[in-house]
């Protein structure tokens, strides 16, 4: 069975729907349940926080390419959702591989390893270098 465009566009659209409205509640869900914590303040809830926060900018972003039929205002509808999509997309890659570091280096370094630090440096580096690569 070949898959074209043409023929399955409804079940794509269907299925992309049905997919961001999960990915939008499960970003919601957590974003609750990380500021609902006893404490909300520690790095790794922070970057669990900031991924579902980009997560969150995706749907939102996979939410507008279901308003494709609004005539003149595609192109702008069309640059904006590419914007935030790449965005979010590498915010949350980031976020996840700063996850990953902080674990590394708690389990190998303990206590002299400063997390908060670590953290207000990649929250800079990484909004400043998913904007460059959007802008550019």
């Amino acid at each position: 069975m070949v898959w074209n465009d043409t023929e399955h566009a409804d079940l794509f659209r269907n299925v992309n729907n049905i997919a961001t409205g999960l990915s939008f509640v499960g970003s919601i869900f957590i974003m609750y349940q990380c500021l609902r914590t006893p404490s909300p303040r520690s790095v790794t809830i922070k970057l669990i926080l900031s991924i579902a926060v980009a997560d969150f900018i995706y749907s939102i972003a996979n939410l507008m390419s279901s308003f494709e039929d609004l005539g003149p205002i595609v192109s702008t509808l069309c640059s904006t959702e590419a914007t935030l999509r790449s965005f979010s997309f590498l915010l949350s890659i980031f976020f996840a591989s700063c996850l990953g570091i902080v674990c590394y280096k708690t389990l190998s370094r303990g206590p002299h390893f400063d997390q908060e630090t670590f953290f207000k440096r990649s929250l800079y580096i990484g909004v400043i270098y998913c904007t460059i690569q959007v802008l550019l």
